[in-house]
């Protein structure tokens, strides 16, 4: 059996460096080409390391969420690198997340200016195909008078910050008000 089709994988090292915004370097070295991450701060660091939560963790995505990152060892966890181990975010309720997962990242070959916002594109790498408060999987937190879908609670200027209230509550207020009118139409009688 045969295929036509060809799958390419991009390096997820150098999708998670650029997903963030910073700079993807190849340099040669004795060992072979290696991948670096450039970060705001000058500092290169070995992009695989980053992307693993081993070096410059405050320049990570979790970092830039607010979020704790771990490292972990987990084969199914870490599964899409091959690897043991790799970057986890922990959320605001314990949950553990792989930080590509959360960033909804692909490693999958596509490309920017293909007027498709498919994966690993996003506000941040591809803002041509990605406008702002698309669903991306990118919280762009951009005041741009739109809500951005992928962004958590208080985390997008735009999005109005309405208040729940239990169904309950709703009841007892409409209670009081339908007592309250009908006071006021039995007293207007009198």
């Amino acid at each position: 059996m045969f295929f036509n089709s060809v799958f390419a994988l991009l390096n997820p090292s150098a999708v998670y460096c650029k997903a963030l915004g910073y700079e993807y370097i190849s340099k040669p070295t004795e060992n072979g080409v290696r991948g670096y991450c450039k970060l705001p701060n000058g500092q290169l660091v070995s992009a695989w390391k980053f992307l693993q939560g081993e070096v410059a963790q405050e320049f990570g995505y979790c970092a830039k969420q607010g979020y704790k990152t771990k490292t972990i060892y987990n084969k199914d966890v870490c599964l899409r690198f091959r690897t043991d181990f790799c970057a986890v975010c922990v959320l605001e309720n314990g949950k553990e997340v792989e930080v590509t997962e959360l960033m909804n990242l692909s490693f999958e070959e596509t490309w920017c200016g293909d007027n498709a916002c498919s994966d690993p594109e996003n506000y941040l790498t591809c803002p041509e195909d990605c406008p702002s408060g698309s669903d991306d999987g990118y919280c762009d937190g951009i005041k741009d008078n739109k809500c951005d879908p992928d962004c958590e609670k208080n985390k997008d200027p735009d999005c109005k910050n309405t208040i729940e209230i239990p169904i309950i509550v709703q009841i007892i207020i409409i209670g009081i008000i339908i007592i309250g009118v009908l006071i006021f139409v039995f007293l207007r009688k009198d």
